[in-house]
């Protein structure tokens, strides 16, 4: 393991790329899940000490879940730009806890893209930065994943919305058509419940409106990416399986 100093400039890294943390995903990571200790348990104590030097600020969500994002003075210390630092609004946490889940807690590990990434891979025809991209080192090399959250909770509208954003993309964005078409670049549909990415999953290899499935006009994923309202329910299920 890492001295102490380095591990918590990592972890403070993660937490300024991510925007927020949880102490499943920083036990993850960084302690080899290793099990809650009472009293003495290092991953509290590391997570502790970050706050008790103001550079990670403690929160709950509204089930009491705890959260951890960085202070402006941690966004600082993290090399990341300084609004990281400021306290973010319920829309805003609950799109980087799903990216935090969907890149960190997954049985793939993704790594979350700075818009300085996508400008360098696409120029300036790159995505606008309050687009969450990820980077997956695929089987058949590494793939780029735009991630989407679905807007109704209804599969049928969502995946509607994910066939206007291929359609975006290949009647304006050349570049990234053409990554689309390599299948070098996909979508991540995110779903808050196991449940509603089955649904999402059926209806991706689904004809729609009479034209062919949106799976064979890209690579696309479903996969979890719970909410602050189903975060709790998230975490029990990865917990019983990976004991």
């Amino acid at each position: 393991m890492p001295d102490e100093q380095a591990l918590k400039d990592a972890i403070l890294r993660h937490v300024g790329l991510y925007r927020l943390t949880l102490e499943a995903v920083v036990r993850h990571l960084f302690f080899n899940d290793s099990p809650k200790l009472k009293g003495g348990d290092p991953v509290r104590n590391m997570l502790d000490s970050l706050v008790k030097d103001k550079l990670l600020r403690l929160q709950q969500f509204p089930n009491k879940v705890e959260f951890w994002t960085p202070t402006i003075q941690g966004a600082k210390q993290a090399g990341v730009r300084r609004g990281r630092g400021t306290p973010r609004d319920a829309q805003s946490l609950s799109t980087h806890l799903a990216v935090l889940w969907f890149c960190c807690m997954a049985s793939k590990r993704r790594y979350r893209l700075e818009p300085e990434d996508l400008r360098e891979l696409f120029g300036p025809e790159k995505p606008h930065d309050n687009i969450p991209h990820c980077i997956a080192p695929d089987g058949d090399g590494p793939r780029i994943y735009r991630i989407i959250f679905p807007e109704q909770a209804d599969a049928a509208t969502a995946i509607q919305q994910v066939a206007s954003i291929l359609d975006e993309i290949f009647m304006r964005n050349r570049p990234i058509h053409d990554w689309i078409k390599a299948r070098d670049y996909g979508m991540a549909i995110l779903g808050q419940t196991e449940e509603k990415c089955a649904d999402l999953n059926r209806r991706i290899h689904a004809q729609i409106e009479g034209r062919d499935p949106i799976i064979a006009r890209g690579h696309c994923v479903v996969e979890l990416g719970p909410s602050p309202k189903t975060l709790r329910m998230a975490l029990n299920r990865w917990f019983n399986d990976n004991r």
